[in-house]
C-alpha cells in the first residue's frame, strides 16, 4: 500500500481530496473505498450486474438516436415500392 488513508486521493499538486462517493446503479448501496475493491464495479454484486443485464436484454434500457436522425425502418415495415 502507499501509506495513504483509504478513501482519499492525491490531486495533481499533492493535495489530498476525498474519493467521490459511488453508489450501485441498481440497489443504490454505497460502495466505499477504491474501484479495485469491487470486482463487479460499477455494481456492488454479481446479483446487481445480472439485474442490469436482464434489463438490457428485456429492452427496458435503450440507446437513443439524436433528435435530427430518424431510425431506419425494419425490412418488414418498408414499402416495397421504395426499391
Amino acid at each position: 500500500m502507499s501509506g495513504m488513508p483509504v478513501g482519499e486521493n492525491v490531486g495533481s499538486v499533492g493535495h489530498r481530496r476525498p474519493m467521490i462517493k459511488v453508489r450501485c446503479p441498481i440497489c443504490e448501496r454505497e460502495m466505499p473505498g477504491q474501484q479495485e475493491a469491487w470486482p463487479d464495479y460499477p455494481f456492488c454484486s454479481p446479483r446487481c450486474r445480472k439485474i442490469d443485464l436482464g434489463r438490457w436484454l428485456g429492452e427496458q434500457y435503450g440507446v437513443g438516436t439524436p433528435p435530427d436522425e430518424e431510425p431506419e425502418p425494419d425490412a418488414a415495415e418498408r414499402d416495397p415500392s421504395d426499391d
